[in-house]
């Protein structure tokens, strides 16, 4: 990898963790995009190598979340709990795709989460009661596409928590925060068993986010919630048109 490029790579990785500290989400939706076209890292080694990096960065927002009172430990529970099935079930699945259709069904997704973000300009009742099928259901299908993308899940478990179990963008961030955590780590261990991770490239990547996530921490209280949906949104549609492009 060329000396600028991975300046700039190491660069757009405290991005990742600016936005998993603001939102609870969207390091993976960079991360793997990021190793692949700018570090020239192949989708399945990214997959694994995006896994640490989110994972940590969520770690060291966790952190910050727990002290602040933003998780919801019931729901982590549930999501977690089936969460961590799927992702290791997801890990086993990638190494049956090829690269291309990785990259193919990680744009549409992406689009169609960005799309649905936006889209939702009302706010969603804070009593809402979800059954805990309903929390593992959620769980089940975001671990799942963490193990086969290399995401947290985060930009799929936060509109989830938001928009389905009515929890506050607050929480819905640092409940999600928790889960990433714990589906990366099974994640990381099922595809270490699979595939060599570059840890001497990895490590820089998941530093880079932790300092992001640190500074995600000074400036988390002066934006509204409507505001970070729809930055969000916006930001996964971009890159969501990008990956599918490129």
């Amino acid at each position: 990898m060329m000396l600028t490029g991975g300046l700039l790579a190491i660069l757009l990785a405290s991005l990742i963790g600016l936005l998993l500290g603001i939102m609870g989400s969207g390091g993976g939706v960079l991360t793997l995009p990021l190793l692949v076209h700018v570090a020239g890292v192949t989708p399945h080694s990214a997959v694994a190598m995006s896994l640490v990096v989110v994972g940590t960065a969520a770690l060291v927002g966790l952190i910050n979340a727990v002290c602040q009172r933003r998780v919801r430990g019931e729901t982590v529970l549930w999501v977690a709990a089936a969460g961590m099935v799927g992702t290791y079930l997801g890990a086993q699945l990638t190494q049956l795709v090829p690269p291309r259709i990785i990259m193919m069904v990680f744009g549409i997704l992406m689009l169609c989460v960005g799309l649905r973000m936006i889209g939702s300009r009302k706010a969603v009742p804070q009593a809402q009661t979800i059954s805990p099928l309903a929390y593992l259901l959620i769980g089940g299908g975001v671990g799942l596409l963490t193990g086969f993308l290399g995401v947290g899940g985060g930009f799929l478990l936060v509109p989830a928590l938001v928009l389905i179990g009515g929890l506050r963008m607050e929480q819905a961030v640092g409940t999600s925060l928790a889960v990433i955590c714990l589906n990366c780590l099974v994640g990381v261990i099922a595809h270490s068993r699979i595939e060599a991770i570059d840890w001497s490239l990895t490590w820089p990547f998941a530093v880079a986010a932790v300092l992001g996530v640190l500074g995600a921490t000074l400036i988390n209280k002066r934006f509204s919630e409507q505001l970070l949906r729809t930055f969000f949104g916006w930001a996964v549609v971009a890159m969501g048109l990008f990956v599918l492009v490129a």
